[in-house]
């Protein structure tokens, strides 16, 4: 473990799509250590939309946390 802290969970609200969801990682430690320190793992949506219940899966990877990637590329 690196100790960087990701911000691995959100609340998300859309007004305009009458939309709020909650974001959360299956797994609280996905951090990979390969040529860059970074998170990357599968996460849970649920939420409502217009009053009806929502939910998936997704994919988030989040680069930057352990330190800039900008010189790299």
């Amino acid at each position: 473990d690196s100790g960087v802290e990701y911000p691995a969970a959100w609340s998300v609200q859309i007004p305009s799509l009458n939309l709020e969801m909650e974001i959360q990682p299956y797994m609280a430690n996905q951090e990979m250590n390969v040529s860059y320190i970074y998170w990357e793992g599968a996460v849970q949506v649920s939420g409502e939309r217009n009053g009806q219940s929502v939910a998936g899966n997704g994919y988030v990877e989040m680069t930057g946390y352990a330190r800039s990637m900008q010189e790299d590329f």
